[in-house]
């Protein structure tokens, strides 16, 4: 087990964990996942990698928005950052598989996006790309991400429209591949199918 400031990383099985206590990706967040693939590399126990958020009812905000605009760090340095992070779970040797325990909104859900199968706790939470209601462009590998996941029509509608999207509309536009009732039983289906892959 490694515990970072913002996340923890822990080994049960042959399933890497990484549980974020932060629900916003900032610099600090998007280098301490960095580290925690690298970890995750170096033990050869490890056969998939499982995300999930402490959160009850947050998987993630996105994006750190303060630290985007004050410009703590140069904003397109810190897109790249989370862009290089996005390429590299998406590319990632191991299997991925996001535990979305919570609303998902904007970065959070190209975050998720870039594993390999995504599970939802059952509940009233919505996916949004708020950027998009907010009059913001979508960089480009958001675009390519949303495309070669969930093809060209949902890409379009996530993109152009920013809807907020229900789980069964997350389902229908495989955002989304599962939805699990009950924390218990949503926590054992991540297990179940990290074993699958």
């Amino acid at each position: 087990m490694a515990k970072l400031e913002t996340l923890e990383l822990k080994f049960e099985d042959s399933n890497a964990w990484i549980v974020f206590s932060s629900t916003s990706y900032d610099t600090k967040t998007i280098r301490n996942t960095w580290t925690a693939l690298d970890l995750i590399l170096a033990n050869p126990a490890a056969k998939c990698v499982i995300f999930t958020t402490e959160d009850p009812k947050l998987f993630s905000a996105g994006l750190d928005f303060e630290e985007l605009i004050t410009g703590i760090h140069d904003a397109n340095n810190f897109l790249s950052e989370f862009a290089v992070l996005n390429s590299r779970i998406m590319s990632f040797p191991l299997p991925t598989i996001c535990g979305i325990n919570g609303h998902c909104i904007a970065g959070g859900v190209m975050f998720a996006m870039s594993t390999d199968y995504r599970i939802a706790l059952k509940g009233k939470f919505i996916f949004e790309m708020r950027e998009i209601g907010m009059g913001m462009g979508m960089p480009r590998f958001m675009l390519a991400t949303l495309l070669a996941k969930v093809g060209p029509r949902a890409a379009r509608d996530l993109a152009l429209f920013g809807n907020n999207l229900s789980q069964q509309k997350a389902l229908e536009l495989e955002v989304i591949d599962e939805v699990v009732e009950g924390k218990e039983e949503f926590l054992k289906r991540l297990s179940e199918k990290a074993t699958e892959l």
